[in-house]
Formats: C-alpha cells, sequence, structure tokens
C-alpha cells in the first residue's frame, strides 16, 4: 500500500492502492463500498481540499457532500485537531492499510519474490485513534511537553510565531498538550498493533524466515515541545529523529553506531537483494562496513516550505552530528 502514490507502473509499483493525509482515495471509496454504514462519518473526516471538486474517474464534486457530513457529524475536539475515532476500527485507515498489504501478500505469484512497502498515515493530525487505545494510556503518565528558559534558543523560536498553522496552537496550555500527546501515543499503538498483525501473517505463512523487514519514518512529531506542534523548519530532535529497524534474514543482530538517515534505505534494499543499478546515489549499504566507515559523521536535514508558508521562516538547513 503506497500512501502516496498516484500511479501504478509510472512509478515503479506493480500495484499501487493509495489514501492519504487528507483521508480521500481508495479507502474512503472502501468503506463507501464495504462499509456503507460508516461511509459519512469518514466522509465528515476528510480535509476540504480543492482538487476534491473533481473527484475520482467520474470527476464528481465530493465538496458539497463533505460539507454536509461534516455538519451531520462535527468533530467533537478535546484539543485542536484532536478527538475520538468516529468510526470503529476495522473501517479505520490503518487497519486498511493492512488489510490490503496481507491482500497483496495472499494473492502475489508465490513463485516470486516481492517488495510491499507498506505505508500508514498515523500517527498524524489530527489525532483520533479509536477510544479502545485511548484506555490503554493513563494520561497523566504522558510526559509534558519540553520548556526552556535558554535566551538563544527562545530568541530562534521567535521566528516560528507568526506562521498560521503555528499560531493556531499559541494559546494552548501544557496540560492540554499532554492531552493531545495521549491522543497521538494511543494512535501509535493502533498503528503498532496493525504491524504486529502483518508481521503474524508472515509467521503464519512460514515467510519470516525469508522476508527481510525495514521500519522507518520519514518525520516525527514536536507535540507541544517548545510550544510548537507537528512537523516543519524546526529541526529538533522530536521532529526528525526516526526510528530505523532494519532485519535481514542471516545478518546477526547489532546495532550502528554511524549517523544514518533515510537516503541510505535505498542503497541497503540494493544490496540486501544483490540488485545492479546505475542509479546515482546520496546514502549507503547499511550492510556495508566499509561504506559507513568512509562516509561524513553528520546527516544534513533540510525543509523548504510547509502548510503553505514558503516564506523564510518554514526553511532551514541543519546538519546533525553525533554530539
Amino acid at each position: 500500500v503506497c500512501e502516496n502514490s498516484q500511479f501504478n507502473s509510472i512509478d515503479g509499483f506493480d500495484r499501487a492502492e493509495t489514501t492519504e493525509d487528507i483521508r480521500a482515495g481508495h479507502w474512503l471509496d472502501w468503506v463507501q463500498s464495504e462499509h456503507p454504514q460508516h461511509y459519512e462519518r469518514a466522509l465528515s473526516t476528510v480535509w476540504a481540499m480543492p482538487h476534491l471538486s473533481h473527484y475520482g474517474p467520474k470527476g464528481r464534486d465530493l465538496l458539497p457532500e463533505l460539507r454536509k457530513a461534516q455538519q451531520r457529524h462535527p468533530r467533537k475536539e478535546v484539543v485542536p485537531l484532536t478527538y475520538p475515532s468516529v468510526i470503529p476500527e476495522e473501517a479505520c485507515q490503518t487497519h486498511w492499510i493492512v488489510d490490503r498489504s496481507i491482500a497483496f501478500l495472499e494473492e502475489r505469484d508465490p513463485d516470486r519474490p516481492f517488495f510491499l512497502k507498506t505505508s500508514f498515515v498515523d500517527p498524524h493530525d489530527p489525532y483520533d485513534p479509536p477510544p479502545r487505545f485511548l484506555n490503554m494510556i493513563r494520561e497523566e503518565s504522558v510526559p509534558l511537553p519540553l520548556l526552556s528558559d535558554d535566551a538563544a534558543l527562545l530568541a530562534t523560536l521567535t521566528r516560528f510565531r507568526d506562521i498560521p498553522f503555528v499560531k493556531r496552537f499559541a494559546h494552548m496550555t501544557r496540560e492540554q498538550w499532554r492531552t493531545k500527546r495521549h491522543y497521538y501515543l494511543a494512535s501509535l499503538a493502533f498503528v503498532d498493533e496493525q504491524i504486529g498483525r502483518l508481521l503474524q501473517w508472515l509467521r503464519d505463512n512460514d515467510l519470516e524466515e525469508d522476508t527481510a523487514i525495514i521500519f522507518s519514518a520519514d518525520h516525527g512529531d514536536m507535540t507541544g515541545d517548545f510550544g510548537i506542534p507537528s512537523k516543519g523548519a524546526w529541526h529538533f530532535d522530536a521532529c526528525c529523529r526516526v526510528p530505523l529497524l532494519v532485519r535481514v534474514p542471516g545478518v546477526p543482530a547489532g546495532e550502528c553506531d554511524r549517523m544514518v538517515s533515510n537516503l541510505d534505505l535505498f542503497p541497503t534494499i540494493m544490496d540486501v537483494f544483490a540488485v545492479e543499478h546505475d542509479v546515482p546515489l546520496e546514502g549507503c549499504s547499511l550492510l556495508s562496513d566499509a561504506d559507513l566507515a568512509d562516509r561524513s559523521d553528520a546527516t544534513l536535514v533540510e525543509t523548504f516550505g510547509s502548510y503553505g508558508c514558503m516564506d523564510q521562516a518554514c526553511r532551514a538547513r541543519s546538519v546533525f552530528t553525533p554530539s
């Protein structure tokens, strides 16, 4: 399931099923077909983007239908962009993504190697996990966001104050951020459970020992540290440090102590499967001690605009080092 892919063979995938941040696409169409009783509520969570005036192969105008659904099912926000899911677990994006991933595995040619990219939208605002996952986490145990009295840091933070998206959260207290973090962590728990379901399918079908698995993310989330939401040109660890777990059958477990980034994923995958290519590489294989030893122990992170903002406040370039 390729989250943001819009094409099939054009972008290198033989098969692609799409859903994305705005919640339109194959997932929404599937809810309408397979869970019609939940469709209007699912539609009410879709972002009202201009291109939805020409939606799907028939080019129907989805926006009037979307506005009606939002009027009938208004969000019951506990804090901004945070509320319990209005649809049951089995109809949520996160569950659907693993459903479709398993369907791909079941329908593939078993005599051919496979490459599956399972890309989750969550945890992404709005944070709307099913209530069961909220009940797994005691809100009072969730850490409050970081504060600082460092003058240099506080001066740096002023550049973000006028960004419209950031201003939406300027009134929030630390306790409200704790509530938002509770919902964020519950969304993570939902994703974690669904990843477990996918891995269990591999075990049950005798594929666990023949499958290389990479788990990573495209960005983190500030969740209120220093009063900042989500991700953007604020290159703090909470925004830029993401998990990276690589499991390759036959390769001993270990921990890489070098600076690595998502640029290293492509060469690592090529190395795992011994695929020859002529693609220029910006990263290196994590399986190659020689490549890792030769690289500079620093990683470049760049942001050139977010949330419809392209001015200087939404642009940044940072170099991360082990220290």
